[in-house]
């Protein structure tokens, strides 16, 4: 891919690929280990500081894009039937980076930040990015209703900041998120590049770990999708 020519095309080029596999943990019952899934996220999220970085982004853009990843995957793992669940909800990856157990308070607090702040768009569409997928963090105890009116409200800010060509419509959403938006025009963008694409190459990544045996899955998914390395060392 070359080098992205705006701070949303950073976005997508840096933190797609996490994003694409965090996002079909959910629906995957038989994953590796959690010492082996966590390397493979720890490689990826260095990834994505060390293409934020050479994109453009600032350190602050990048860990607030990095913590909303984090909450993200963290959530994920929490409501999977994965039988690794407990040991990963032991030493979370929001414990490990942010030295916090509290990312679904944080994510929003971020979030309200972020908002009030218009030339930060590109960091406000990962978060909302995640919601779409199906973050629900401190909402899915408190008041789950509120998230959908949450949701509408952060569409319609995106969609008033970003230029017409980064919008896609409703139908563009993957069918799999778990979120059927009503609004005209939801602005996520480079779908097709840098989520579907890559979502297509991590499901069936997963899909090929759910058949192999846990000893095998590192090596099945590395053969299979050599972008999303299984240890830090071999995403450097």
């Amino acid at each position: 891919m070359t080098s992205p020519s705006s701070p949303l095309q950073a976005v997508y080029w840096s933190c797609g690929e996490a994003l694409a596999l965090a996002s079909h943990i959910g629906s995957s019952p038989d994953l590796p280990s959690a010492f082996e899934l966590k390397q493979r996220f720890l490689s990826l999220l260095e990834q994505v500081a060390e293409k934020a970085t050479r994109a453009g982004l600032s350190r602050e853009d990048m860990e607030d894009i990095r913590y909303a990843i984090v909450a993200f995957i963290d959530e994920q793992v929490l409501q999977s039937p994965w039988d690794g669940k407990q040991e990963w909800m032991m030493e979370p990856l929001q414990l490990e980076y942010f030295n916090e157990t509290t990312a679904g308070e944080g994510f929003f607090s971020r979030l309200a930040v972020i908002e009030s702040r218009p030339e930060r768009v590109h960091v406000m569409q990962v978060y909302y990015l995640c919601l779409v997928l199906g973050f629900q963090g401190v909402h899915a105890i408190k008041n789950p209703e509120a998230l959908e009116a949450r949701i509408e409200t952060l569409a319609a800010k995106l969609s008033a900041q970003l230029p017409a060509q980064d919008r896609i419509s409703p139908h563009g959403i993957p069918a799999d998120s778990g979120r059927q938006r009503a609004t005209k025009s939801l602005p996520i963008i480079h779908v097709g590049v840098a989520i579907v694409l890559l979502s297509i190459v991590a499901y069936s990544a997963l899909r090929i770990a759910i058949m192999a045996s846990a000893s095998d899955a590192a090596s099945t998914i590395q053969q299979t999708a050599s972008s999303i390395p299984i240890s830090p060392s071999e995403g450097k």
